[in-house]
């Protein structure tokens, strides 16, 4: 993750703050990796955008991205496993087109990627 090193402390009327975290419950993009609002996240996010500083979340491009390889890879495995037990010709050649489908998937995010990482040429490598 990037390191996050200077607080900024705001305070917030009950409701404003009610209204902010209704609207990052709802915001998919800052959540956390458990599906839970992130109320940080979604300040952060809303103040980088209005003030034009928006950095580009590429981690979370790099996770789907992850997730997709992996989807091939188990495609790949059913793929080999019903041509090597013999299955019907249709079956095997309907696992085959799945597989392009989901490789289609990933050069999309590919292209997507290698387009956000163009545009913010200062991207840092993030620290695990």
């Amino acid at each position: 993750m990037i390191e996050k090193n200077h607080f900024v402390g705001v305070k917030l009327s009950d409701r404003e703050y009610q209204r902010l975290s209704q609207k990052a419950g709802e915001d998919p993009e800052t959540r956390y990796s458990n599906g839970r609002k992130n109320l940080s996240g979604y300040i952060r996010k809303c103040a980088l955008n209005a003030s034009g500083g928006a950095e580009k979340n590429l981690n979370r491009e790099i996770k789907k991205l992850t997730y997709q390889i992996r989807k091939i890879g188990v495609n790949v495995n059913q793929v080999a496993k019903k041509i090597n037990t013999g299955y019907g010709y249709p079956e095997p050649m309907q696992a085959v087109s799945d597989l392009k489908r989901e490789l289609e998937k990933i050069e999309e995010q590919f292209a997507y990627l290698i387009q956000v990482v163009k545009e913010d040429g200062d991207y840092e490598t993030p620290k695990y």
